[in-house]
């Protein structure tokens, strides 16, 4: 990890922020996008929903304010097999 950016990785969740400009961004797979009205029904909002799947509490720092911005989808986890 960089100092200007960390990335966070949990049961294949990918999320990045950039430290310098604050927490103002968090980046997340376009899935988040794609299904975000699914995740706001059961949470209130995706960052909610991300937040309850962090056990450590990185994500703890980010507000309703902080703009979700798209990573690319991997559309090779598709191929993955099941666990």
């Amino acid at each position: 990890m960089s100092s200007a950016q960390d990335t966070l990785l949990w049961d294949g969740v990918l999320a990045k922020y950039a430290k310098p400009r604050g927490f103002d961004s968090l980046s997340v797979s376009k899935i988040f996008h794609w299904y975000s009205e699914d995740f706001e029904k059961e949470a209130g909002s995706v960052l909610d929903w991300l937040k309850r799947y962090d056990a450590a509490g990185r994500l703890d720092r980010f507000t309703s304010a902080t703009r979700l911005r798209r990573l690319p989808y991997d559309w090779k986890l598709n191929m993955l097999p099941a666990r």
